[in-house]
């Protein structure tokens, strides 16, 4: 295949599954091999790689499709002054796939969407970290993902030179992401830029101690980590050895119970018709597992009926949960108003509704808004502010009422919306980790009070995940966050300050539901 093929598939925008199979076979031949047309073929290719020693020689194919599939589509300016103000804030992040890939998790990279120095310069403090383990392309028949469809999550192992089992074994593939992170926490580094992983609350407190040691101002070259894991399919649904080795030995502390498609313990978002609605059996008791183990729910890619399953099992352990990435479905549905496009339908139907957001604030929890084109309309900078936005007006229409199935009511709406940018997650992002003051810049532009913004760019979500660590009630943790950071503690308002200014924001903005 000509190189100038490449270049028409990469300048037409959105990058298909298939332009991605024509690169990977392309840089393949390019290096001598065989162009694999079967998946047999595919897996004979990797035989004889493996047999013959050769299999580095495939590290480049995975960064081709690396640089393919994890581009953004801004480098929004930003000022001294807009910088310096948001550099004020403790910023947190819900959810990177930076792992899965074959640069790792490196101090710098002149590709992908998150590396060490882009944190530090986007003033991104706590990052967690997930392992997608099976990612399987949605159907082309309908709007759904189904876990037979293709997937290419073998061969991007394979690619990345990765072991033999890592082939066809998820477990095995998340311990190789989870072993990337560990080398990345234990590495020193020249710069002083320096990677922690939060595994207890003693933990998330050294941290913020340690950032904020200083009086306004930020120790920004100090970065804390959570492991996740995006798909309980990890592991093995008897929660053995393999989840106990992911969690004693490298510090699991995030977990999704299912990804795009529907598995053992229960149904996606993204599922298929035939689908088991909600949690299966094994679905229920790893819920009560995470909580036993002060762990995080992450119901982020959650069929309506999963959520109420676990909302119902946090309301008898009296603990969040939380969505790390996803889209605002009311949001989608007047962007992509009228279509048929199956591509958006299935965004749709993936993107939370604002039921299903307030759900989740019901148990003190937050939502993380992505940053991924598909679920936002456009990979703009305002489109992600437009749909947290959203999200915030939709609960600030619910501010002093307790959701159905919930036991925190909900007081302020900014208390439940955080970033979840889904950064190097095969998808076209608004930007990348250096550039998230464009985010709070344009937050303050639509005229939150700048209590509002600190909580979503970070306090909401290092609350809960605090709360979580501690196995506590919510108050318990958002104290701790909120000592940190602007603004101070000394003049932040009381959460029903500010409800009719919040109210008058979103009126404004066309998005308050009329009053009930």
């Amino acid at each position: 295949m000509p190189e100038g093929r490449i270049a028409a598939d990469l300048e037409r925008g959105p990058v298909s599954l298939a332009t991605y199979g024509r690169v990977f076979a392309y840089s393949l031949v390019k290096r001598g091999m065989p162009m694999p047309v079967t998946l047999k073929a595919a897996a004979r290719a990797a035989t004889v790689a493996a047999l013959s020693g050769v299999l580095a020689a495939c590290g480049p194919a995975a960064d081709i499709a690396d640089i393919v599939l994890n581009p953004t589509g801004e480098k929004p300016a930003i000022d001294a002054g807009q910088q310096a103000w948001h550099d004020r804030f403790l910023v947190a992040d819900l959810h990177a796939d930076t792992l899965l890939w074959h640069r790792g998790l490196r101090e710098y990279s002149s590709w992908g969407q998150v590396d060490l120095n882009r944190l530090t310069l986007g003033n991104v403090g706590l990052q967690v970290f997930t392992m997608p383990t099976r990612v399987p392309v949605p159907s082309r028949s309908e709007p759904c993902t189904s876990e037979n469809n293709f997937d290419p999550a073998p061969l991007l192992a394979f690619s990345s030179g990765w072991s033999a089992a890592t082939w066809s074994s998820s477990y095995q593939r998340a311990v190789t992401q989870a072993e990337v992170f560990r080398q990345a926490v234990v590495q020193k580094r020249r710069s002083g830029i320096e990677l922690v992983q939060i595994r207890e609350i003693a933990d998330l407190e050294a941290w913020l101690a340690r950032r904020f040691a200083e009086p306004d101002r930020q120790n920004r070259n100090l970065i804390a980590g959570l492991l996740g894991v995006e798909g309980a399919h990890a592991f093995a649904p008897d929660l053995g050895s393999e989840f106990d080795t992911l969690v004693r030995v490298y510090g699991l502390r995030v977990v999704g119970p299912m990804h795009h498609f529907s598995n053992v313990y229960g149904e996606s978002s993204e599922a298929c018709k035939g689908d088991r609605p909600g949690l299966t059996e094994p679905g229920r008791r790893l819920i009560r597992e995470l909580f036993r183990r002060n762990m995080i729910v992450d119901l982020a890619h959650a069929s309506t009926q999963s959520i109420r399953d676990a909302v119902a099992i946090a309301y008898d352990n009296r603990r969040p949960v939380l969505a790390s990435h996803t889209g605002v479905k009311r949001h989608l549905e007047r962007v992509y108003a009228g279509t048929t496009d199956p591509t958006q339908l299935q965004a749709i139907r993936r993107a939370m509704s604002d039921e299903e957001i307030a759900m989740v604030a019901g148990t003190g929890g937050t939502t993380g808004i992505i940053y991924w084109k598909d679920q936002i309309g456009e990979a703009r900078v305002d489109n992600v502010v437009e749909a947290i936005m959203q999200a915030y007006c939709d609960l600030a229409w619910r501010e002093g009422t307790t959701p159905p199935g919930g036991f925190h009511r909900i007081e302020n709406a900014s208390k439940h919306v955080s970033l979840g940018s889904d950064w190097d997650g095969s998808a076209l992002n608004a930007i990348d980790a250096a550039h998230v003051a464009a985010i709070t810049t344009r937050l303050r532009a639509r005229r939150l009070a700048e209590d509002d913004i600190a909580n979503i760019v970070g306090r909401n979500a290092c609350g809960v995940l605090g709360q979580s660590l501690a196995g506590g009630t919510f108050p318990d943790a958002q104290p701790l966050c909120s000592r940190y950071g602007a603004p101070a503690a000394s003049v932040q308002r009381k959460d029903d300050a500010g409800r009719a200014e919040r109210q008058q924001v979103c009126r404004e903005l066309g998005m308050l539901r009329p009053a009930r």
